[in-house]
């Protein structure tokens, strides 16, 4: 998956929570440039801070990548935003 793609969803992830990048630090410990970076895709996140992302975005590790394109979701079949 591109990363542009999980930054995407991550950053969904926390606004469907109401979170700030600030209530994500002071949650995680990590600081709000580097989940900024993350959210942006310049970087990915550290494995040993994605057990405290994870809590935070109440979603496991796999839940952050969203299905591939042409994925059957419920009723949906996803399109790919390329096409």
């Amino acid at each position: 998956m591109p990363r542009v793609r999980l930054a995407c969803r991550l950053r969904e992830l926390r606004r469907a929570r109401s979170l700030s990048i600030r209530d994500v630090e002071e949650s995680t410990g990590i600081s709000r440039a580097y989940l900024s970076q993350i959210e942006n895709g310049r970087l990915l996140a550290r494995d040993e801070w994605v057990a405290r992302l994870e809590h935070v975005y109440g979603a496991r590790q796999e839940a952050w990548y969203p299905p591939p394109p042409g994925a059957i979701v419920g009723a949906a079949i996803l399109r790919d935003e390329a096409a």
